[in-house]
């Protein structure tokens, strides 16, 4: 685990007391999460952030350093096991995917399948189910759409959505994906985000709803009715009979984004805000599906669908109904069931599927029937080929007509309008749930009238028939599916007009966009068929008594037959060319997920280049400053680079870059073996040094070392030359002074002796070693130390002293007369550092003590 400035692990704590940050993103992430981490305000709120990057398996991410520039908090790769704590940056190893249980990560190893590799949707859902309103999504700059089905699961469990603003993405596929949703809170640039971000938290910290819901309704009853009404009279439906933590939960949320505290202020802000008002009602709507939702839901129902079709023809058609639907996924996804058994059956029976909602935009993106790539975690490849076409962006899938021909989409409340009827099969999954029990009691009731006799009822897997058993019987508990119970004396339609008027859907005119009703040649109305401005259908409705019985039926008849043959020719092309197709789809969703982790690969190493670039100034600038001439020598003792003074001993230009060293002649007096020599270090990684001296006379130390980089692998060796000119020059003065026949003494202007020769030690007694801890008081006389005082002043204003005759200290306390020659040494700056004296003994007096 890499981690920040000596942090130790994370330790468990209590997740449920912070929120949780998790953000996603692809190519051009880098910049982003740069622009995010280096805005954000200095005291930020306690909290904890989860990075997901596409990365690419087959590379080491630098990550972790990389975003460690831009925060002082602590940032930690994630490990199996780790804790989530506050106030430090989590990010995704490469090759794997991560999940949250309890606060705590969970690590898989990435599973290598075809397609697209979606990581942000895998942990934004995990975040929305573990930490629900204290998950918070943000979708930063990326090709593609991951992320945009997680930010659903996040909004759905009550948490915050934010996305980057489209101009300052670098690549605004995922942010845009995100924003067509109408789910995201806040599109802001990344260097705005922390702001928005840190008020949210502080927002949410006091959360509305600390009382117990019905309490919480009773309190402000008043209140919640104004907003019941504001939202009734802009968009004609009424949720006050929603359940009411649900509904409570997403105004609460609403008053967060906007900043508002107060439920009475917020109502104000509505009335005087409809934008505000129809994104209360997007929050409320927010409706969570997916393809096959339910995957052991979807195959228990599979199994009874020959069943459901037994006695359907072409005149009789199966009908049912999806009720709550959406986006359409889940319309469709019956349809491609049934299109499924009618291929492998080769029946032939006509299907009507009417799928409503009360979300007018969500409908018309489910008759678009235009979804985004990531539906492949829920669609296999096998279906994708068959029943969908990928767009020419390579971002979108789009259901295939012949599907899409089977559902009739159109805007209803089923609290408020007449429901179809003669169905063999409705699903309502999920949309009970969020309804209290008196509403409900008024639904089920609806459902079992609108089925045939035995018809099938399929709810979501916390859903259920409730008091109303005697209705409906089990079919799959698991599964919740029900059939319903024959009544034989009706007492269903009795039940009924208690509950709703007896007007089916069938009865009610659909808004005035659509075409008028298509007629035959003869003017008489064979089917009424409803289509919008772009051509799909929307309802279909006959009655066989208006249909003539006159010989242009039988010609319409033959008719058929030849458009059925020719649609079975057309449909075997049609399966050669999505064959085809899959392959072509598969093959671009790969390169697109490679894609999508080289250009992440590639933005690290253009951060790494960056820094190598500068490491590299310094170094330059290092060596330079030093002097030490250094050569590098790759494992062929190939030259790699060399100082600027290097070049002068080794004769070295640029162009040398790259040649052997033995193909080069140094500048360097009786030596040749500098190749023999580097090559020796290189087979034992000994170093060794060698003195040189070069053709302009002066000395160099030579230091061969391997060249070992950061993962202590040889690479090469080092060859510097340290300057030693002076310093042999100063031993072989040393030499000189030591063998001198008259006493030189050096010492500074503090009196500490530093220098004493050998012929000191004969004419004083004392040895090197005991000299060098005297100070100049233990060797001159009391009588002549103010002499020797004024001698030193001389000598520091540049006086030149003439040999002296004084008197000085033997170590067994004689005292010996000596003619004496002082000398100051200068720095620099021509300030005198020290004095040293050359003594010789007087010859008038040697040998005679006083």
């Amino acid at each position: 685990m890499l981690k920040k400035k000596n942090q130790t692990p994370p330790k468990e704590t209590d997740t449920k007391t912070f929120p949780i940050v998790s953000i996603g993103a692809s190519a051009g992430g880098l910049a982003a999460f740069e622009a995010f981490f280096s805005r954000m305000p200095q005291d930020p709120v306690p909290c904890a952030f989860v990075l997901i990057q596409h990365l690419s398996p087959d590379f080491k991410s630098s990550l972790v350093e990389i975003i460690g520039k831009y925060t002082p908090m602590s940032v930690f790769e994630i490990t199996d096991g780790m804790m989530v704590e506050p106030n430090c940056v989590y990010i995704i190893p490469p090759a794997h995917d991560i999940s949250l249980m309890d606060g705590a990560f969970k690590l898989s190893n990435r599973t290598k399948k075809k397609g697209l590799h979606l990581p942000i949707n895998f942990f934004f859902n995990a975040l929305a189910k573990d930490q629900h309103h204290n998950a918070i999504g943000i979708v930063l700059s990326g090709t593609g759409s991951d992320g945009t089905k997680g930010i659903v699961d996040i909004k759905e469990n009550g948490g915050m959505v934010m996305a980057q603003s489209i101009a300052s993405a670098q690549y605004d596929g995922m942010p845009s994906s995100a924003i067509g949703t109408g789910l995201v809170d806040h599109t802001l640039p990344p260097e705005e985000m922390g702001v928005a971000l840190m008020n949210y938290i502080k927002s949410t910290r006091d959360t509305l709803l600390t009382e117990p819901p019905f309490d919480f309704a009773l309190k402000h009853e008043n209140v919640l009715k104004k907003i019941f009404i504001l939202l009734r009279e802009q968009t004609g439906h009424d949720f006050s009979q929603y359940k009411p933590n649900t509904i409570h939960r997403r105004i609460a949320r609403r008053m967060d984004v906007v900043g508002i505290e107060s439920l009475e202020k917020y109502a104000t802000y509505l009335k005087t805000t409809p934008d505000e008002i129809e994104a209360l009602f997007q929050d409320v709507l927010i409706g969570v599906t997916h393809f096959f939702r339910d995957k052991s839901a979807f195959e228990a129902l599979k199994k009874i669908i020959p069943e459901l079709l037994t006695g359907k023809s072409m005149s009789n058609p199966f009908r049912a109904w999806s009720c709550g639907c959406s986006s359409g996924e889940e319309a469709y996804s019956l349809a491609i069931l049934l299109a499924e058994y009618k291929e492998v059956s080769k029946l032939s029976f006509a299907i009507q599927i009417f799928a409503t909602d009360i979300d007018e935009r969500a409908i018309a993106n489910a008759r678009a029937g235009l979804y985004t790539s990531d539906i492949v975690e829920d669609v296999s490849p096998k279906r994708l080929a068959s029943y969908f076409t990928l767009g020419s962006d390579g971002k979108t899938y789009r259901i295939n007509k012949n599907v899409r021909d089977m559902v009739i989409f159109s805007e209803q409340n089923i609290t408020r309008d007449p429901p179809f009827s003669k169905l063999d099969l409705i699903c309502c999954r999920n949309l009970l749930i969020y309804m209290n029990p008196t509403l409900q009691k008024k639904i089920i009731p609806l459902f079992q009238y609108a089925l045939n006799p035995n018809g099938v009822l399929f709810l979501g897997s916390s859903e259920g028939v409730g008091e109303f058993e005697h209705l409906f019987s089990v079919i799959d508990q698991k599964a919740k599916l029900y059939r319903c119970v024959v009544n034989p004396d009706d007492s269903r339609r009795k039940l009924m007009e208690h509950v709703l008027p007896l007007p089916t859907l069938e009865s009610r005119r659909f808004s005035s966009s659509n075409i008028p009703l298509v007629r035959e040649q003869n003017k008489q109305p064979l089917a009424n068929v409803f289509v919008n401005a772009g051509g799909d259908k929307l309802y279909l409705y006959s009655e066989a008594g208006l249909v003539p019985k006159s010989s242009p039926l039988k010609n319409e008849e033959t008719g058929v037959e030849e458009l059925q043959s020719l649609n079975e020719e057309l449909q075997s092309m049609n399966e050669e060319l999505q064959s085809t197709n899959e392959e072509l789809e598969t093959s671009k969703e790969e390169m697109q997920s490679l894609n999508e982790e080289l250009s992440t690969v590639n933005s690290e190493l253009q951060t790494k280049i960056i820094a190598l670039s500068q490491a590299n100034n310094d170094m330059n600038n290092l060596l330079s400053g030093t002097g030490v001439a250094t050569l590098f020598l790759d494992k062929k003792l190939h030259v790699m680079r060399f100082t600027p003074s290097c070049a002068l001993i080794i004769n070295l230009i640029t162009g040398d870059i790259g040649r052997p060293i033995g193909h080069i002649v140094p500048n360097l007096l009786n030596y040749t073996s500098l190749q023999a020599d580097a090559q020796a270090v290189l087979d034992t990684l000994i170093p060794t040094e060698i003195k040189v001296c070069s053709t302009t006379d002066k000395w160099y130390m030579m230091h061969i070392i391997p060249y070992r980089t950061l993962e202590n692998v040889v690479e090469g060796v080092v060859v510097s030359f340290v300057d030693i000119t002076e310093i042999k020059a100063l031993r072989r003065l040393a030499v000189i002074v030591n063998d001198a026949n008259d006493a030189i003494i050096m010492h500074d202007l503090k009196g500490n002796i530093l220098a004493w020769n050998k012929s000191a030690t004969q004419m004083y007694g004392w040895s090197e070693t005991e000299a060098l801890k005297l100070t100049m008081n233990d060797h001159v006389p009391e009588s002549t130390r103010k002499e020797a005082l004024k001698k030193i002043i001389q000598l520091s204003r540049h006086e030149i002293l003439a040999p002296y005759l004084t008197q000085r200290l033997a170590k067994d306390g004689s005292i010996r007369d000596v003619w004496i020659t002082a000398t100051a040494l200068m720095d620099e700056t021509g300030k005198m550092y020290a004095v040293a004296t050359t003594e010789r003994l007087d010859d008038s007096t040697l040998g005679v003590s006083q």
